[in-house]
């Protein structure tokens, strides 16, 4: 009689540690709204590797108060593919992705939005191409890390930067 109640009894506790822990833990949606929580108009959100379709899933249901933001694409064809099952066909094209990147952060730097939100997957090549360019054109504020635990993400953190002159 003992031994099924020491099973629900282990279970419980099991499932409440599990509950809790799931609670607390990051991840693309949690990750997503404190982003939107913190987005104001004429800002941009840049987004690389699958992060974009991501972002744009979320942003679409999470907007309530009507942001006016821009939301790219780097480079820009993962918007339509994600980038990381076609690494080894961009890594041949690395020119072409350096001349996209010089080409965004010379827009951004015309069009002077207040704040600019990266998306950042690390160790992909093609994204520290952009970083690279942003870290070179613009003032890099700070690099939000989604606290652990968390979930597989398809982006490691959110980098964050200004225009030079502010």
């Amino acid at each position: 009689m003992a031994v099924p109640f020491l099973i629900l009894f282990t279970y419980k506790n099991v499932t409440a540690d599990r509950e809790v822990i799931e609670s607390y833990r990051s991840d693309d949606r949690k990750i997503s709204t404190q982003l939107v929580n913190e987005l104001e108009n004429n800002e941009i959100v840049i987004a690389t590797d699958l992060s974009f379709s991501t972002f744009k899933f979320y942003f679409s249901r999470l907007n309530k108060n009507g942001i006016n933001f821009k939301l790219i694409a780097y480079p820009a064809e993962i918007a339509t593919h994600p980038g990381w099952k076609h690494l080894s066909e961009m890594l041949g094209n690395k020119e072409k992705y350096k001349q996209e990147s010089t080409a965004l952060t010379n827009q951004l730097k015309n069009d002077k939005y207040k704040k600019i939100y990266v998306l950042y997957k690390y160790e992909n090549p093609v994204n520290e191409i952009l970083r690279e360019d942003l870290d070179k054109k613009f003032n890099f504020v700070k690099e939000e890390i989604p606290l652990a635990p968390r979930e597989p993400s398809w982006f490691d953190s959110i980098l964050i930067y200004k225009p030079l002159d502010t």
